[in-house]
């Protein structure tokens, strides 16, 4: 895989964060806002971890079509990212951050993608992965931090819409760039 298509997937599945650090009322309460960063970001990146652990466990089953699984894969992810982005930019987003329970059951709901990205990622034995799980974190946490403190909420929600859908074009891309490069 290209390492800039690699780059650009990351930041892709990093962007996840931004709907639940913008529904997030921290109001000056930086403790509470630190651990959402810290818990959602985590969450990303062992999803992300564990989606490659059961991808080495079993993908290898399907190494002769392992371009139609990665098509598959990446477009699905994408189309999700693009109706995603309509609902972000309405403001319809429902996942909350205000206490941690919830903080956790938002992790988890953002890192499904990211799951699903990292069991494709054992057909990529060139990236380092580790260098991939530090990159989406430092991510993750770089964009939900100023989500949380966002003041313009409706300019907001439309600069996370527009990452969605630049989000949902590089999934896209890489799909295609999986069925006729790889």
């Amino acid at each position: 895989m290209n390492w800039l298509l690699h780059a650009f997937i990351i930041f892709a599945l990093a962007v996840h964060v931004l709907p639940p650090g913008l529904h997030a009322n921290v109001g000056s309460n930086r403790l509470q806002a630190v651990m959402a960063t810290v818990i959602v970001s985590l969450l990303q990146v062992s999803m992300f971890g564990f989606g490659r652990l059961i991808g080495g466990t079993f993908l290898h089953l399907l190494e002769g079509i392992k371009s139609g699984v990665i098509f598959f894969t990446f477009f699905l992810v994408g189309v999700r990212m693009a109706m995603e982005a309509f609902k972000i930019r309405k403001g319809n987003v429902v996942m909350r951050l205000d206490n941690p329970r919830l903080m956790l059951l938002t992790g988890v709901a953002q890192g499904v993608d990211a799951f699903l990205v990292g069991m494709v990622f054992y057909f990529f034995p060139e990236i380092k992965f580790e260098a991939s799980l530090i990159a989406l974190f430092l991510l993750s946490a770089f964009l939900i931090l100023p989500a949380i403190y966002s003041d313009e909420k409706k300019s907001a929600f439309s600069l996370a819409a527009l990452l969605y859908i630049f989000g949902s074009i590089v999934f896209v891309f890489g799909a295609l760039y999986s069925l006729f490069v790889i």
